[in-house]
């Protein structure tokens, strides 16, 4: 059985160098599960495509997928603990963010998502720390 804390082994070099970053803050990470998986999909070309989830002890997933073109998609869902979930997702432009700040953004992001748990949403401060200002999918209700 695979490690689950373990980042699979990326070709491109700018995931490669994303993962190695990411790896030294899974030691002390505070979260209660995550799961990494690379791949490929087809758009006109094939890219190489690392996947991660992350779910939180208080009920949120974040889910990041970071492309070896640079195209990144994030989302964060509140978990449904009845019938009620809630998830915005968006893609940053990597141009405006730097690979510099894609772990800090990541980890920033699980952070807030407590927030769900008080019913404020998390937008204003995703828009910060993704440096984002394009538009959001919004699905639910806090």
């Amino acid at each position: 059985m695979s490690d689950p804390w373990k980042i699979p082994l990326c070709h491109s070099e700018f995931l490669q160098d994303f993962a190695e970053r990411l790896s030294r803050h899974l030691g002390s990470h505070g979260w209660r599960s995550f799961c990494a998986d690379v791949d490929t999909y087809e758009d006109g070309e094939t890219f190489e495509r690392l996947r991660l989830w992350i779910s939180t002890y208080t009920g949120a997933e974040v889910c990041l997928n970071l492309c070896e073109d640079k195209h990144i998609w994030v989302c964060l869902a509140a978990l449904p603990k009845s019938t009620d979930s809630f998830k915005i997702d968006f893609h940053p432009d990597f141009a405006l963010l730097g690979s510099h700040r894609l772990v800090d953004a990541l980890v920033e992001t699980v952070s807030i998502s407590t927030r769900l748990n008080y019913d404020e949403s998390p937008e204003p401060l995703l828009r910060e720390i993704w440096n984002f200002s394009g538009e959001v999918n919004i699905e639910g209700i806090i």
